[in-house]
């Protein structure tokens, strides 16, 4: 797909990003950051969600925070030098895919609000989309793909014809979930919303978008739905985040704005790596340092690390501020710096290659 161009800011389009919630999924790594504070390549998570939203020509966004939320905040800043200005809304109890908007709904205005996921990689147009969502006078426009795990992923029923969402199936064996017909849709967590319906959840009070407001409304046949008008790319848990790492390095990322590989390694321009180390397929944070004759495969060190000189890492990720000795020896294991109990070692599962 070729680069989208950004569109002209427009002050009358409203977007938020969804990023409170625990990353549960994502544990040990979310002991550290919050999900989408951790880094795919050199760049946080939430900057390709944040950069897409500028190629369709918003100007301004709200981002929910929760779980370590000053892991997540500290990246918004350099938005503004995208022509994006961010509100960030701290919630002192988690509220949920529904509470987290409620509880911002009167800085929306009339207009559709485009909200998304903050663990997605988009790129695509959304401009017809929005059209089409307004003309059609639903309550919601979801975006879909074939759903390919059933029994992991909620299915929606929406065969296309008339555009509108029929259910959503729980997860599970055709038996338990409908027909595998019934079965071939998810939703990727993308949609544009009118804010009034937000006022049909509970205020201050934690609430689930698809179960509160959308089930009821596709009863009443007010939820449509559309394919995703391009690519996408989910972080959901560490293998994923390890495939799109790995997709990255390997040029495979469909994405028009993404940090730059060289070599088949992303180094950050304010890391440090020994002329005598040798990486491969590799990333290297901010401030972080590889030793001499360092040999690094396969390996994610994120920021403020010390990797000694004559270290061997293989399938390893290294979070902030680990500080490993000379002549280390790592394979498929998360490391964590923890002041209280030292270096923290977690394996790494048993990783397949990404498609």
């Amino acid at each position: 797909m070729a680069p989208t161009e950004p569109q002209v800011p427009s002050p009358f389009l409203q977007a938020m990003v969804l990023a409170a919630g625990r990353g549960e999924r994502m544990r040990p790594l979310t002991l550290v950051r919050a999900k989408p504070a951790c880094p795919v390549g050199t760049w946080p998570l939430i900057w390709y969600a944040l950069r897409f939203l500028r190629r369709q020509g918003y100007g301004s966004a709200a981002v929910n925070l929760h779980h370590l939320a000053g892991s997540v905040k500290r990246w918004l800043g350099p938005a503004r030098a995208w022509d994006l200005e961010l509100q960030a809304f701290e919630e002192e109890t988690l509220l949920g895919t529904g509470g987290g908007p409620r509880a911002l709904r009167d800085r929306f205005g009339a207009g559709p609000l485009l909200l998304l996921s903050g663990k997605l990689l988009l790129d695509g147009d959304l401009s017809a989309a929005r059209e089409r969502h307004q003309t059609s006078g639903a309550a919601a426009t979801l975006f879909l793909w074939p759903n390919l795990d059933p029994r992991r992923y909620t299915s929606i029923v929406w065969d296309g014809s008339d555009g509108l969402v029929r259910d959503f199936l729980s997860a599970g064996p055709p038996s338990e979930s409908g027909s595998p017909a019934d079965q071939r849709w998810m939703f990727i967590g993308v949609q544009f919303l009118n804010p009034a319906l937000l006022e049909r959840l509970p205020a201050a009070a934690p609430s689930d978008l698809i179960r509160d407001l959308y089930l009821p409304l596709v009863r009443a046949g007010a939820v449509r739905a559309e394919l995703f008008p391009g690519s996408w790319f989910e972080v959901s848990d560490v293998k994923s985040y390890w495939q799109i790492n790995q997709l990255l390095l390997a040029g495979k990322l469909d994405l028009p704005e993404s940090p730059s590989i060289t070599d088949g390694s992303c180094i950050d321009p304010q890391a440090s790596v020994d002329p005598t180390a040798r990486l491969s397929g590799c990333c290297v944070g901010t401030r972080s340092r590889v030793g001499a004759r360092a040999s690094l495969d396969r390996t994610l060190v994120w920021e403020d690390a010390d990797i000694g000189a004559d270290s061997r890492l293989s399938e390893v990720i290294v979070t902030d501020g680990v500080r490993l000795p000379a002549a280390s020896s790592y394979r498929r294991e998360i490391l964590i710096a923890d002041q209280a109990q030292g270096l923290r070692r977690f394996p790494l599962e048993p990783l397949s290659e990404p498609e």
